[in-house]
């Protein structure tokens, strides 16, 4: 077993890179807009390249509080480079297609409709900011996202939100070609970096990149990288009196802390926490998450859906052992958890499968396909470290609910004609 686990680890560690890179520069931005790119960057991040850093000495303080045996973290290492290795397998049998982008606008009747959606989650948003900012950057950390996540993500309802500034904004920018309306992004994000978090920036971020890309038939690597590496410094903030010249290494860590953290989730999950949660129930649950939330309880009799998460009750039980930190979640978790190591086998294929055929079936050379395949691609950092199964159907519940009117008004108008494909060998 151990043989095994070194394989999967060097050859994902190796090939996976190589070949990102090798498509990327073959197919230039268009190689951006498949989601098996994103989906297998993020676990090579998050499951692969983390694993090797768990023992590094700023974390060893993490296993003071779990009792991780050498055969639970070898296996571990095994489920995670497996998620890796298949999301590398769909993504090298995925074709990058040569698509020509069309003159294409939104009518009028949406492009009117965006403008006064836009104006009026923007006053909202700056009110949020006018009411909770002074507090949320009073608060250190822990204090400040949960503040956050209680008073603004959930009580203000800042998703939806800003789930309709996105839609709003990009009609504009694909009506008028100006990249200067994403600016109007920064008074949600602003709520987020307020609370020393960035998954609101990540997703608003990677949203207006996507439509950027597309429009302007650029990959922007002048542009984002900077962006990248400014909003992965962020990290130094969440920790006082950071010592610039504790080393190199050190400060590497402390920029890959968020995956490497997260990374413990797998080990745990397998030892403490196998199979504890109800997998058909689970499934079930997360189907029926296309529906409205108000619905989905009645069907279910549950009061609030996250205390059934995984990940708040595994907060509930370590987070008062580790000095109040949350304890994030991550794909193969989800599996240990629901399934066992029969479903952390299969998960893999089957989001591997699905995020391979949402490209594959071409839903996004129409404008809510586009939108649809953009909101995706942008959550899958998210999901990577959390779950998929009750993440996936609310994005399609989003479309025909906060994005009903696009939906509707631009049905079936095409913005790409499929030209011919560019060969992955």
């Amino acid at each position: 077993m151990e043989f095994l686990s070194d394989i999967l680890t060097y050859f994902n560690l190796i090939v996976t890179p190589i070949y990102c890179i090798y498509r990327v520069r073959k197919a230039t931005y268009l190689a951006l807009l498949n989601p098996s790119l994103h989906l297998v960057v993020w676990s090579y991040i998050y499951l692969t390249l983390a694993g090797l850093f768990m023992t590094a000495t700023p974390f060893l303080f993490l296993y003071e509080h779990f009792s991780f045996t050498p055969e639970i973290l070898m296996n571990s290492d095994i489920i995670c480079n497996w998620f890796n290795f298949v999301f590398l397998g769909f993504y090298i049998i995925s074709i990058d297609p040569i698509l020509q982008t069309k003159e294409y606008k939104p009518q009028n009747s949406t492009y009117y409709l965006a403008l006064v959606l836009t104006g009026a989650t923007t006053v909202y948003f700056i009110y949020l900011i006018s009411l909770f900012g002074p507090t949320l950057i009073a608060l250190d950390r822990i204090e400040g996202l949960e503040a956050f996540g209680r008073d603004v993500f959930d009580g203000a309802k800042l998703l939806a939100f800003l789930n309709i500034l996105l839609v709003s904004l990009a009609v504009i920018v694909w009506r008028t070609k100006n990249f200067l309306w994403f600016l109007l992004l920064a008074f949600p994000a602003s709520l987020d970096l307020l609370a020393k978090g960035r998954m609101i920036v990540w997703l608003a971020l990677m949203f207006a990149y996507l439509n950027y890309i597309t429009i302007s038939k650029k990959t922007g690597f002048i542009v984002a990288i900077p962006v990248l590496l400014v909003l992965v410094s962020t990290v130094f903030f969440r920790f006082e009196n950071f010592d610039w010249e504790s080393g190199l290494e050190q400060i590497i860590l402390i920029l890959f802390s968020d995956p490497i953290n997260n990374r413990f989730s797998t080990p745990l999950v397998y030892g403490d926490y196998y199979k504890n949660g109800e997998l058909g129930e689970y499934l079930l649950r997360s189907f029926f998450n296309f529906l409205p939330g108000v619905i989905s309880k009645i069907i279910f009799g549950f009061e609030n859906r996250e205390e059934l998460s995984m990940s708040q009750i595994i907060t509930d039980d370590y987070s008062s052992k580790i000095g109040g930190f949350s304890l994030a979640v991550n794909l193969p978790a989800e599996a240990l958890y629901y399934g066992g190591t029969f479903f952390a086998v299969i998960s893999p294929i089957i989001i591997g499968g699905i995020t391979y055929l949402i490209y594959r079936l071409g839903i996004y050379k129409t404008f809510p396909g586009f939108i649809f395949l953009c909101f995706y691609i942008s959550t899958l950092r998210g999901i990577m470290r959390g779950t998929f199964y009750d993440t996936f159907m609310p994005l399609v519940y989003l479309m025909f609910s906060y994005a009903i009117w696009m939906t509707v008004l631009e049905w079936g108008r095409l913005i790409f004609v499929k030209d011919k494909q560019i060969p992955t060998q």
